[in-house]
């Protein structure tokens, strides 16, 4: 299912530009169905309207809902974001919160312009706290070490980094128009995806560890190079509850509604990923708790 005709016309365009050339030529396999996975059916209550719990070494999947439906993917974006980042920027690398940057909408850790980060502690904002100032200045970054002359011309590259990315991981579902996940002006999803297709960079960002490291932390103050403190929550608030947690994500905007990534190991040394997408507002923790103890022996 496709929420919006403009997602059927974005993810057309995109996969007939082909986005130039891809990064490699290595590509991620999804996830394949056990046949005699458990069957989940989900009762009225649960609003989540896709799911996909898989093993992350086999790829076998436990539970699979709608995983190929197409839905607004919000702040999950950052975990491309982040992956992209790591790709071409060291983790101790000085990043610069840009005017433009400090100016995004939904700023998390009070930071000011002007001021500059390692990427590892901007990681730490963008995975716990969802900051879309940390992912903007994260962003242009990478666009002004490939030439970016303007904040514009770095937001650009990036972009299209994104979509050149997700092509070569045969995310072949998946459109970003920006870093963040927030909604469009018109009040549509920016991003979409679908969890097969989140689980393929699931699969590839498993080569960046530091991406899910930097998650995992319940609070975290960081500090500037100005020698500013920072205190940056984890909005995650399911993973307290998980004994093997890996990391994780959190995404909520009003047009892609809460969407949930939790990477865990049950039993101990089995790695698992969770992928819930388009749950009603206040709803994704206790969907995914119960969920969970369904699928694993670690919780109540």
């Amino acid at each position: 299912m496709i929420n919006s005709p403009l997602a059927i016309f974005f993810i057309t365009v995109f996969s007939t530009l082909g986005f130039i050339l891809p990064y490699s030529n290595k590509t991620q396999d999804l996830p394949q169905t056990k046949q005699d996975r458990e069957e989940i059916i989900l009762n009225d209550s649960f609003s989540a309207q896709s799911i996909l719990v898989f093993d992350i070494k086999s790829g076998e999947r436990v539970v699979d809902i709608d995983s190929d439906d197409v839905f607004g993917i919000a702040s999950l974006s950052k975990i491309m974001t982040g992956y992209l980042a790591l790709e071409y920027l060291s983790p101790d690398d000085a990043i610069e919160i840009s005017p433009e940057a400090h100016t995004t909408a939904g700023a998390v850790g009070g930071f000011r312009a002007g001021e500059l980060f390692s990427l590892k502690d901007l990681l730490r904002a963008m995975m716990m706290s969802s900051s879309n100032d940390a992912a903007m200045a994260v962003a242009e970054a990478v666009g002004k070490k490939l030439g970016g002359a303007t904040s514009d011309d770095r937001m650009e590259i990036f972009v299209r980094l994104m979509n050149e990315k997700a092509r070569a991981l045969h995310m072949d579902n998946t459109v970003f128009q920006n870093p963040t996940g927030l909604d469009l002006p018109s009040g549509i999803p920016s991003n979409y995806s679908s969890a097969s297709d989140l689980a393929r960079l699931i699969f590839a960002s498993q080569e960046t560890p530091l991406l899910w490291e930097v998650s995992r932390e319940s609070d975290r103050i960081i500090y500037s190079y100005q020698d500013d403190s920072h205190r940056l929550i984890n909005l995650n608030e399911v993973m307290g509850r998980i004994p093997y947690f890996i990391g994780g994500k959190t995404g909520t905007t009003d047009a892609s509604g809460e969407s949930l990534v939790l990477l865990y190991e049950s039993p101990l040394g089995t790695r698992k990923a969770f992928i819930l997408l388009n749950a009603s507002h206040g709803r994704r923790f206790l969907e995914a708790s119960s969920l969970l103890a369904r699928v694993t022996t670690m919780l109540p």
